[in-house]
């Protein structure tokens, strides 16, 4: 479902700029606060569901979130979408260049990857650990396995959220056809790429994916063959991901 959290983000900001008069920083923590209870209310779920019966339950949401955005054209614009949206300024700085604007997503990234740094190394990261791993065992330990899931989806609505409303203020129109299930496969595809369980491996799997595929566009009708190609190769040579690489040279190095 994280492409329903980053499709609620996106729309709320986009929402409030355009029709309601908020301007950026106003609608932030809007978009932020609805994206968050989303996460928490398709969390509830993940009580009583696992593996990939929850797979099935966030996809049916993900469903839901893109006919209701469709279907509501008075809110939502519809399948047209929503033009208009202002660039923000930060401390009076007009962000209307793309340059200025990269600036102010690298320092939000640069953030909010701190922020779960903090989060994996605290106690509340190796309760999700623990949760991950085996959630009767956490449960035998103490671990509230309800409150630690609920929490995760929280924390994955939040980041989309952010991300949502980025996104929306970047391109300054947004539609139904970007928060689509090959948006959410595409994510998947850079956790599982980049190394799942690691927060670095995550920002390599994003790093590669997104400027390979900017690369690749002149290959024009080739490029979905090379790039589906190249993901292939990185699941069969690297199975853990690339953040395993440093992992298999130091094992060549002691072989």
């Amino acid at each position: 479902a994280h492409a329903a959290f980053y499709a609620i983000g996106a729309y709320a900001s986009a929402i409030l700029t355009t029709r309601f008069g908020f301007n950026f920083w106003e609608a932030l923590p809007v978009s932020i606060l609805l994206s968050t209870v989303c996460g928490i209310l398709i969390g509830l779920p993940s009580l009583r569901v696992r593996s990939h019966y929850l797979a099935i339950a966030t996809l049916g949401l993900l469903i839901a979130i893109n006919n209701m955005i469709i279907n509501m054209t008075s809110l939502t614009g519809g399948p047209t979408g929503i033009s208009g949206i202002p660039r923000p300024a930060f401390f009076g700085i007009p962000l209307e260049s793309e340059y200025r604007y990269y600036y102010l997503v690298l320092g939000v990234a640069v953030l909010l990857f701190f922020f779960a740094r903090l989060i994996t190394n605290h106690g509340i990261g190796r309760s999700f650990r623990a949760v991950r791993e085996d959630y009767i065992a956490a449960q035998a330990l103490g671990i509230n396995v309800a409150k630690q899931q609920i929490l995760a989806f929280a924390l994955s609505g939040l980041y989309a959220g952010v991300a949502g409303t980025l996104y929306a203020h970047m391109l300054s129109y947004i539609s139904p056809d970007t928060f689509s299930f090959n948006e959410m496969m595409f994510m998947l595809t850079i956790v599982i790429i980049g190394g799942m369980g690691s927060i670095y491996g995550s920002v390599a799997g994003a790093a590669l994916l997104i400027v390979g595929r900017e690369l690749l566009n002149e290959f024009e009708s080739w490029q979905q063959v090379v790039y589906g190609v190249m993901i292939v190769l990185l699941v069969l040579f690297l199975p853990g991901g690339l953040v395993t690489v440093k992992t298999l040279f130091q094992r060549r190095r002691r072989a």
